[in-house]
């Protein structure tokens, strides 16, 4: 490339073999390091029970009922409950730790 162009072109391709060379170094590096084991099993959360479950959908029903009839009536503090009960069956459900 000097030769054809002289230092210019080959100034102006100096990033782009930096760049091509970084990326076979980055490939390397990650073929010859192994990943490390986890220090731990991973433990599954437990599950929630059917009580829970069956709370969890009762309060998601009726929040969107009450939704629904807040929406349609026009009164914001109704569907704002609406919206809170049906929150409260996905935080009634959620897994714990």
């Amino acid at each position: 490339m000097l030769e054809l162009g002289g230092a210019g072109v080959a100034e102006t391709l100096l990033p782009e073999w930096r760049g091509a060379l970084f990326r076979v170094r980055l490939a390397r590096l990650r073929v010859a390091t192994p990943k490390p084991l986890p220090a731990e099993p991973a433990v599954a959360p437990e599950s929630p029970g059917h009580g829970e479950a069956l709370a969890a959908t009762v309060l998601a029903v009726s929040g969107a009922g009450v939704f629904a009839a807040g929406a349609t009536l026009g009164l914001w503090p109704v569907w704002a409950l609406g919206l809170a009960l049906f929150a409260s069956g996905v935080l009634v459900y959620s897994p714990r730790p």
